[in-house]
């Protein structure tokens, strides 16, 4: 209401970050004690997260001092901060705590993230029933893939298999493989080649951002 009052407009902040809530299995991978806070699976370019200093992979706890518990909290916090305003935001990052600060900026109208039969050579299979390839142009226009980029692109996933109960799809592109970077099919096969357990962490691109996911084998037949 007093948005409507004194700017004749609701305004919304926005930090320009992608987040998901920390699972057990997430918790688990990145070695985090408490399965609580929102997990930044992707940073805007040139976004205020991005000019703070906020990167892929780091838990947002606090926001002003607040907790926060989930992505939810997260994204209630951000659009309540008013436009230019300044907050002061901790993060977990590798076993330690930061705190950033991060200068709010107004949600744009168009502010929209998210939104081949042909083969690929080097291709491989990773993980139990997931077949991946060298991301080519083909596959670029069929899954809308930007140039920028890089990992081993999804081809097909085995219904019923450990990973398609994650949730990995055709046309994801694994990125990192255990916070280990993928520059191609090449890399993902060797990254799954000799796994230390039954459980692989991935980061992905999909579409226009990128996020985590746990794939749990330990219960494959």
């Amino acid at each position: 209401m007093s948005s409507l009052v004194t700017d004749g407009k609701v305004t919304r902040g926005y930090f320009g970050v992608m987040i998901q809530d920390v699972t057990p299995a997430i918790a688990r991978k990145l070695d985090l004690k408490q399965q609580k806070g929102a997990l930044v699976g992707d940073v805007v370019p040139k976004s205020p997260a991005d000019k703070a200093g906020i990167q892929t992979g780091d838990v947002v706890i606090e926001v002003d001092g607040k907790p926060v518990t989930d992505s939810r909290h997260l994204k209630l916090a951000v659009a309540r901060a008013k436009p230019g305003e300044s907050v002061h935001v901790k993060v977990l990052r590798d076993g330690s705590t930061k705190t950033l600060e991060v200068k709010v900026k107004e949600l744009p109208e168009s502010e929209n993230l998210a939104k081949s039969d042909s083969h690929h050579g080097d291709e491989g299979e990773v993980l139990k029933g997931v077949a991946v390839g060298d991301l080519d142009a083909p596959a670029r226009r069929r899954f809308n893939i930007p140039d920028t980029v890089r990992g081993a692109i999804v081809m097909d996933v085995e219904a019923g298999s450990a990973a398609a109960e994650a949730g990995l799809q055709p046309g994801d592109v694994i990125l990192e493989i255990n916070k280990q970077p993928v520059k191609g099919a090449e890399d993902a096969v060797r990254l799954t080649a000799n796994p230390k357990d039954k459980t692989t962490l991935l980061r992905l691109w999909r579409q226009g951002g990128s996020r985590f996911l746990v794939v749990d084998e330990s219960n494959a037949g």
